[in-house]
């Protein structure tokens, strides 16, 4: 069952709290009050990071009843987050159908091997500037029409000539939206916005990594059983809300008609049937760490989750 009311109150949040921190940082820029000013673009690096989950769950059109809201609301986030929408639904469908199925799913390739010092060493301040530019480049090509990568060139060859024309268009607007805005903020003298608009990647990214990789990161790939590829964890509220309680991930690739707001409800229901649920990002990571060391020696290696006995 959606809830308008859980919807509104969730994705305006959200949204507010980049217009909010935009609001701030432009308001003390111009006083020069530069401790409140890195708090704006802090608050603004940390949410924006996590646009790309409120997109996924209004993509997946669960979030409002009405559908032209969550496509709506679904390109708002795109447009602050440097995600092509479109083409985004045509990678995620195709990593439901055949999740952690290779070569069908190309969104999700085992083994991952994330690397934890990776993550901490540009997690809070980056200083490569392909963080933020390699997303606008890739709508720059999508811009043109042009795919880059076999995932990518495989899924645009099978796509309808709609579909296409959704991609190349929101490139566009999205592009030159923000070239627009860069642009106004300039002449107005509030340089802080592209800052913040453009390079929001740069800093903070450290909550995103750590709650998005772990989706199904070691687990084991080729298999039907989605309480093996999928990992669900507990999580405390504020990042269960930035990360729109993506943690239960097991329940979202099992029904994902359920909506965001209902996926605890659901995880209640069905938790005496999942593996060991682990409490935490370190208690996560650590089963993570373990996993990925063990792929550096042994690419097949796998997590086997422990499931319970079955019900009769």
């Amino acid at each position: 069952q959606r809830s308008g009311r859980r919807a509104i109150s969730q994705t305006s949040l959200h949204l507010g709290l980049l217009l909010g921190a935009l609001v701030v940082a432009a308001y003390f820029q111009l006083h020069q009050q530069w401790v409140v000013l890195c708090l704006a673009v802090s608050t603004y690096s940390l949410v924006n990071r996590f646009s790309v989950n409120a997109l996924h769950e209004l993509t997946h059109g669960t979030v409002f009843r009405n559908h032209g809201l969550n496509i709506t609301f679904a390109n708002v986030f795109g447009f602050f987050g440097h995600i092509n929408r479109p083409y985004f639904w045509l990678s995620h469908r195709e990593h439901h159908r055949f999740s952690l199925h290779q070569p069908l799913d190309g969104e999700v390739v085992e083994p991952e091997l994330h690397d934890l010092f990776s993550f901490f060493k540009n997690g809070i301040v980056s200083l490569n500037p392909m963080t933020s530019l390699a997303p606008l480049v890739e709508l720059a090509y999508l811009a043109c029409g042009v795919a880059r990568g076999e995932w990518q060139q495989y899924l645009l060859a099978r796509a309808e000539p709609a579909e296409l024309r959704q991609i190349t268009r929101f490139s566009r607007v999205c592009l030159s939206g923000h070239l627009l805005l860069s642009l106004a903020a300039l002449l107005t003298g509030l340089w802080i916005l592209p800052v913040m608009l453009l390079g929001f990647r740069q800093f903070l990214g450290l909550p995103f990594l750590l709650c998005n990789n772990s989706q199904h990161a070691g687990l084991r790939d080729r298999s039907a059983d989605f309480r093996l590829c999928c990992r669900t964890f507990y999580l405390s509220f504020p990042l269960r809300f930035l990360y729109w309680n993506m943690n239960y991930h097991i329940e979202h690739h099992m029904y994902p008609g359920v909506p965001f707001y209902n996926l605890a409800d659901l995880h209640e229901a069905i938790k005496y049937d999942l593996p060991p649920i682990e409490t935490g990002l370190f208690a996560t990571w650590r089963e993570i760490s373990e996993t990925v060391r063990r792929q550096k020696s042994d690419p097949g290696y796998r997590l086997d989750k422990k499931l319970p006995a079955a019900r009769i």
